[in-house]
């Protein structure tokens, strides 16, 4: 047998050792794999962030702060403390976070109905919430909560189930119901729209079929074109948003 295996060895040019070493090799490297053209785009986005914002509060903060870099310094630290937490977060396997997805999307919901009567009012919208120091929009959670739980609802369902139109309609209906709290309850309608295109590209990459998709967007561009064309004008303009749009 030995002989036999060496000879077929020597035939083939083939080493059994050897194609484990770099099958192991390749494997490290994908496991060790670091998008660092991610990376730049986000430090590239933040600095420009950062400079947009030095450029248009700095008179404000030297009239009002004494500093005109009261603001941007803020923001930097911020930023600093952000990057810390994304490259600790980035050193964890993303599949623990399966574990906690469904709770995070059911206390990402909680939270946006409570804001309504704990949130802090700004600018005539309650969409933050105050701890101490410590403040956030629940709508940003919201967004991370719909990012980590409908990969794993779509993930747990079969292929036969997706390529219908029920579990198309679950995932986005999670979505929607994420969505509506997000507006009804924060008054964010840019972060509420969002929310459910998230739902809705994520149902859309996953369903075999493209038509019925194309279908439901040139509905919906009709629909949204005749709304704003003769819908809207006879409303009036007593809405900011349907003054901007």
């Amino acid at each position: 047998m030995a002989e036999i295996a060496g000879k077929t060895r020597r035939r083939t040019g083939r080493n059994p050792a050897g194609l484990r070493m770099v099958r192991t090799r390749r494997q490290t490297q994908a496991r060790d794999y670091y998008d660092y053209n991610l990376l730049a785009a986000v430090i590239l986005l933040t600095c420009f962030g950062l400079v947009m914002l030095y450029s248009t509060s700095a008179y404000e903060a030297s009239v009002e702060m004494g500093s005109d870099t009261y603001y941007f310094g803020k923001q930097a630290l911020i930023s600093l403390a952000s990057f810390v937490i994304l490259l600790v977060g980035s050193q964890i396997d993303y599949h623990m976070y399966i574990r906690w997805s469904g709770l995070l999307y059911v206390v990402s919901v909680f939270i946006l109905i409570i804001t309504r009567v704990i949130g802090k009012e700004v600018n005539g919208a309650k969409r933050w919430i105050y701890l101490g120091p410590i403040h956030f929009q629940p709508a940003e959670m919201a967004k991370l909560a719909i990012i980590l739980f409908l990969p794993y609802v779509i993930t747990s369902m079969s292929k036969d189930r997706m390529s219908g139109w029920r579990a198309p309609a679950t995932v986005i209906g999670l979505g929607g119901i994420c969505s509506f709290c997000t507006f009804v309850f924060t008054d964010n309608l840019s972060t509420a729209i969002i929310i459910l295109g998230i739902a809705v590209i994520l149902s859309f990459i996953v369903h075999p079929k493209t038509r019925p998709w194309l279908y439901a967007l040139g509905a919906l561009v009709l629909v949204g074109t005749a709304a704003v064309l003769l819908i809207i004008p006879r409303l009036g303009g007593g809405s900011f948003r349907i003054q901007r749009i």
